[in-house]
Protein backbone atom coordinates (compact mmCIF):
# COMPACT_ATOMS: atom_id res chain seq x y z
CA UNK A 1 0.00 0.00 0.00
CA UNK A 2 1.03 3.62 -0.54
CA UNK A 3 -1.12 5.01 2.27
CA UNK A 4 -0.70 6.30 5.76
CA UNK A 5 -3.47 5.63 8.24
CA UNK A 6 -3.72 8.59 10.62
CA UNK A 7 -5.74 8.06 13.79
CA UNK A 8 -6.79 11.30 15.47
CA UNK A 9 -6.99 10.46 19.16
CA UNK A 10 -8.40 12.28 22.15
CA UNK A 11 -9.37 10.40 25.31
CA UNK A 12 -10.63 7.36 23.38
CA UNK A 13 -9.87 4.79 26.08
CA UNK A 14 -9.62 1.19 24.90
CA UNK A 15 -10.94 2.06 21.44
CA UNK A 16 -7.57 3.31 20.21
CA UNK A 17 -6.00 -0.07 20.88
CA UNK A 18 -8.86 -1.85 19.09
CA UNK A 19 -8.46 0.49 16.10
CA UNK A 20 -4.72 -0.20 15.79
CA UNK A 21 -5.25 -3.94 16.20
CA UNK A 22 -7.78 -3.90 13.36
CA UNK A 23 -5.27 -2.15 11.11
CA UNK A 24 -2.48 -4.58 11.94
CA UNK A 25 -4.82 -7.41 10.98
CA UNK A 26 -6.32 -5.90 7.81
CA UNK A 27 -3.88 -3.31 6.39
CA UNK A 28 -0.55 -4.90 7.17
CA UNK A 29 1.53 -2.79 4.78
CA UNK A 30 0.05 0.62 5.63
CA UNK A 31 1.99 3.13 7.69
CA UNK A 32 0.17 3.88 10.94
CA UNK A 33 0.41 7.26 12.67
CA UNK A 34 -1.39 8.33 15.84
CA UNK A 35 -1.87 12.04 16.46
CA UNK A 36 -2.85 12.50 20.10
CA UNK A 37 -4.45 15.73 21.25
CA UNK A 38 -3.20 15.77 24.84
CA UNK A 39 -5.35 12.89 26.05
CA UNK A 40 -5.77 12.75 29.82
CA UNK A 41 -6.86 9.08 29.88
CA UNK A 42 -4.84 5.89 29.42
CA UNK A 43 -5.45 5.49 25.68
CA UNK A 44 -1.83 6.27 24.72
CA UNK A 45 -0.40 4.19 27.56
CA UNK A 46 -2.45 1.21 26.35
CA UNK A 47 -0.79 1.20 22.90
CA UNK A 48 2.87 1.58 23.85
CA UNK A 49 3.45 -1.99 22.73
CA UNK A 50 2.73 -0.94 19.14
CA UNK A 51 5.55 1.60 18.88
CA UNK A 52 7.56 -0.72 16.63
CA UNK A 53 4.70 -0.66 14.11
CA UNK A 54 3.08 2.75 14.59
CA UNK A 55 4.34 6.30 14.86
CA UNK A 56 3.10 8.76 17.46
CA UNK A 57 2.79 12.54 17.64
CA UNK A 58 1.84 13.60 21.16
CA UNK A 59 0.56 17.15 21.46
CA UNK A 60 0.96 19.00 24.75
CA UNK A 61 -2.44 20.67 24.24
CA UNK A 62 -5.62 19.72 22.42
CA UNK A 63 -5.07 21.42 19.06
CA UNK A 64 -8.34 20.19 17.58
CA UNK A 65 -9.19 17.71 14.85
CA UNK A 66 -8.29 19.89 11.85
CA UNK A 67 -4.85 20.78 13.18
CA UNK A 68 -4.18 17.13 13.98
CA UNK A 69 -5.03 16.09 10.43
CA UNK A 70 -2.66 18.77 9.14
CA UNK A 71 0.04 17.40 11.42
CA UNK A 72 -0.50 13.95 9.94
CA UNK A 73 0.04 15.23 6.41
CA UNK A 74 3.08 17.24 7.47
CA UNK A 75 4.64 14.20 9.13
CA UNK A 76 4.13 11.85 6.17
CA UNK A 77 4.71 11.71 2.43
CA UNK A 78 2.44 8.94 1.14
CA UNK A 79 0.08 9.58 -1.78
CA UNK A 80 -2.99 8.98 0.38
CA UNK A 81 -3.86 9.43 4.04
CA UNK A 82 -6.74 7.49 5.54
CA UNK A 83 -7.98 9.63 8.44
CA UNK A 84 -9.68 7.59 11.15
CA UNK A 85 -11.57 8.32 14.31
CA UNK A 86 -10.25 6.05 17.08
CA UNK A 87 -13.65 4.36 17.51
CA UNK A 88 -13.34 2.80 14.03
CA UNK A 89 -12.36 -0.82 13.48
CA UNK A 90 -11.24 -1.34 9.88
CA UNK A 91 -12.73 -4.40 8.23
CA UNK A 92 -10.72 -6.73 5.95
CA UNK A 93 -9.99 -5.25 2.53
CA UNK A 94 -11.43 -1.81 3.28
CA UNK A 95 -8.19 0.20 3.17
CA UNK A 96 -6.94 -1.65 0.10
CA UNK A 97 -10.21 -1.08 -1.78
CA UNK A 98 -10.06 2.64 -1.04
CA UNK A 99 -6.46 2.90 -2.22
CA UNK A 100 -7.21 1.00 -5.44
CA UNK A 101 -10.22 3.23 -6.04
CA UNK A 102 -8.13 6.37 -5.61
CA UNK A 103 -5.50 5.00 -7.99
CA UNK A 104 -8.16 4.40 -10.62
CA UNK A 105 -9.93 7.76 -10.18
CA UNK A 106 -7.41 10.63 -10.34
CA UNK A 107 -10.13 13.26 -9.91
CA UNK A 108 -11.18 11.76 -6.58
CA UNK A 109 -10.04 14.09 -3.84
CA UNK A 110 -11.52 12.07 -0.99
CA UNK A 111 -13.37 8.78 -0.58
CA UNK A 112 -15.05 7.00 2.28
CA UNK A 113 -17.19 3.97 2.98
CA UNK A 114 -19.92 2.72 5.26
CA UNK A 115 -19.55 3.53 8.96
CA UNK A 116 -23.15 3.02 10.10
CA UNK A 117 -26.66 4.25 9.39
CA UNK A 118 -26.12 7.40 11.47
CA UNK A 119 -23.15 8.41 9.35
CA UNK A 120 -24.37 8.10 5.78
CA UNK A 121 -23.00 10.51 3.15
CA UNK A 122 -24.61 13.93 3.38
CA UNK A 123 -25.38 16.85 1.15
CA UNK A 124 -23.29 19.95 1.72
CA UNK A 125 -25.33 22.54 3.59
CA UNK A 126 -27.51 25.17 2.00
CA UNK A 127 -29.29 27.90 3.94
CA UNK A 128 -32.46 25.78 3.88
CA UNK A 129 -30.51 22.72 5.00
CA UNK A 130 -29.10 24.64 7.96
CA UNK A 131 -32.64 25.57 8.98
CA UNK A 132 -33.62 21.90 8.79
CA UNK A 133 -30.59 20.99 10.88
CA UNK A 134 -31.73 23.38 13.59
CA UNK A 135 -35.08 21.59 13.51
CA UNK A 136 -33.39 18.21 13.77
CA UNK A 137 -34.42 17.04 10.31
CA UNK A 138 -31.19 17.45 8.33
CA UNK A 139 -31.33 15.93 4.85
CA UNK A 140 -29.01 12.99 4.18
CA UNK A 141 -28.09 11.45 0.87
CA UNK A 142 -29.43 7.89 0.89
CA UNK A 143 -28.26 6.93 -2.60
CA UNK A 144 -25.23 5.08 -1.26
CA UNK A 145 -27.36 2.00 -0.81
CA UNK A 146 -26.31 -1.37 0.45
CA UNK A 147 -22.66 -2.39 0.69
CA UNK A 148 -21.18 -3.91 -2.47
CA UNK A 149 -23.84 -2.24 -4.64
CA UNK A 150 -22.03 0.62 -6.36
CA UNK A 151 -19.72 3.61 -6.17
CA UNK A 152 -21.53 6.89 -5.63
CA UNK A 153 -20.25 10.43 -6.13
CA UNK A 154 -21.37 12.33 -3.02
CA UNK A 155 -20.97 15.78 -1.58
CA UNK A 156 -19.71 14.72 1.83
CA UNK A 157 -18.64 11.15 2.66
CA UNK A 158 -18.61 9.87 6.21
CA UNK A 159 -15.72 11.65 7.90
CA UNK A 160 -15.02 9.01 10.56
CA UNK A 161 -12.97 7.04 7.99
CA UNK A 162 -11.95 9.20 5.04
CA UNK A 163 -9.12 8.59 2.57
CA UNK A 164 -7.68 11.84 1.20
CA UNK A 165 -5.44 12.31 -1.81
CA UNK A 166 -2.34 14.28 -0.86
CA UNK A 167 -2.43 16.33 -4.07
CA UNK A 168 -6.03 17.33 -3.32
CA UNK A 169 -5.10 18.22 0.25
CA UNK A 170 -2.29 20.43 -1.06
CA UNK A 171 -4.55 22.01 -3.70
CA UNK A 172 -7.06 23.24 -1.11
CA UNK A 173 -4.47 24.23 1.50
CA UNK A 174 -5.27 21.47 3.98
CA UNK A 175 -7.82 21.62 6.78
CA UNK A 176 -8.93 25.00 8.12
CA UNK A 177 -7.75 25.09 11.74
CA UNK A 178 -10.29 27.75 12.67
CA UNK A 179 -12.75 24.89 13.22
CA UNK A 180 -11.26 23.95 16.58
CA UNK A 181 -11.61 21.72 18.41
CA UNK A 182 -14.22 20.01 16.17
CA UNK A 183 -17.40 20.62 14.17
CA UNK A 184 -17.65 21.73 10.52
CA UNK A 185 -14.02 21.03 9.58
CA UNK A 186 -14.93 18.06 7.38
CA UNK A 187 -17.80 19.99 5.79
CA UNK A 188 -15.38 22.79 4.96
CA UNK A 189 -12.79 20.40 3.54
CA UNK A 190 -15.28 18.61 1.27
CA UNK A 191 -16.62 21.98 0.11
CA UNK A 192 -13.07 23.06 -0.74
CA UNK A 193 -12.37 19.82 -2.61
CA UNK A 194 -15.45 20.25 -4.77
CA UNK A 195 -14.72 23.96 -5.30
CA UNK A 196 -11.30 22.91 -6.65
CA UNK A 197 -13.01 20.82 -9.32
CA UNK A 198 -12.34 17.49 -7.59
CA UNK A 199 -14.80 14.88 -6.40
CA UNK A 200 -15.79 13.02 -3.26
CA UNK A 201 -17.04 9.44 -3.28
CA UNK A 202 -18.67 6.79 -1.14
CA UNK A 203 -17.18 3.47 -2.19
CA UNK A 204 -19.41 0.46 -1.70
CA UNK A 205 -17.72 -2.62 -0.32
CA UNK A 206 -15.76 -0.48 2.13
CA UNK A 207 -17.11 -1.13 5.60
CA UNK A 208 -15.89 -0.24 9.07
CA UNK A 209 -17.22 -1.07 12.50
CA UNK A 210 -18.02 2.18 14.27
CA UNK A 211 -18.39 2.16 18.05
CA UNK A 212 -20.42 5.41 18.08
CA UNK A 213 -18.61 6.37 21.26
CA UNK A 214 -15.93 8.96 20.70
CA UNK A 215 -17.53 10.24 17.50
CA UNK A 216 -21.13 10.58 18.58
CA UNK A 217 -22.60 14.09 18.98
CA UNK A 218 -21.83 15.60 22.37
CA UNK A 219 -24.47 17.18 24.65
CA UNK A 220 -24.68 20.90 23.79
CA UNK A 221 -24.05 21.93 27.39
CA UNK A 222 -20.79 19.99 27.68
CA UNK A 223 -17.63 22.08 27.75
CA UNK A 224 -15.14 21.67 24.93
CA UNK A 225 -11.56 22.42 25.99
CA UNK A 226 -8.68 23.01 23.61
CA UNK A 227 -5.45 25.00 23.50
CA UNK A 228 -6.20 26.78 26.76
CA UNK A 229 -9.76 27.67 25.75
CA UNK A 230 -13.11 26.44 27.01
CA UNK A 231 -16.55 26.81 25.43
CA UNK A 232 -19.80 24.88 25.39
CA UNK A 233 -20.23 22.41 22.53
CA UNK A 234 -23.25 24.43 21.41
CA UNK A 235 -21.21 27.62 21.14
CA UNK A 236 -18.38 25.82 19.32
CA UNK A 237 -20.86 24.50 16.77
CA UNK A 238 -22.49 27.91 16.30
CA UNK A 239 -19.14 29.70 15.97
CA UNK A 240 -17.82 27.23 13.41
CA UNK A 241 -21.04 27.22 11.43
CA UNK A 242 -20.91 31.01 11.21
CA UNK A 243 -17.32 30.82 9.95
CA UNK A 244 -18.35 28.29 7.30
CA UNK A 245 -21.20 30.48 6.08
CA UNK A 246 -19.02 33.59 5.93
CA UNK A 247 -16.26 31.70 4.13
CA UNK A 248 -18.41 29.97 1.52
CA UNK A 249 -21.44 32.26 1.14
CA UNK A 250 -20.39 33.21 -2.38
CA UNK A 251 -20.24 29.55 -3.40
CA UNK A 252 -23.08 28.10 -1.33
CA UNK A 253 -24.73 25.22 -3.20
CA UNK A 254 -28.33 25.70 -4.25
CA UNK A 255 -31.15 23.32 -3.41
CA UNK A 256 -31.71 20.45 -5.86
Amino acid sequence: MTSTVAIINWNSGHRLRACIESLLATATSADILVIDNASADTSIESVQGFRARAGFVINSVNRGFAAAVNQAFQATSTSYVLVLNPDIRVMPGAAQILEEFMDAHPRAGAAGGYTGENYLPKSLPTIAALVRENLGVGRRMNSFGAPNSSVVQVEQPAAAALMIRRDAYDDVGGFDEYYAPFSWEEVDFCTAVRAAGLRCYAVAGVEHEHAFGVSKPQPPWRRARWDGRSQSVWRVHRRNRRHFLEKWAHEAPSEA
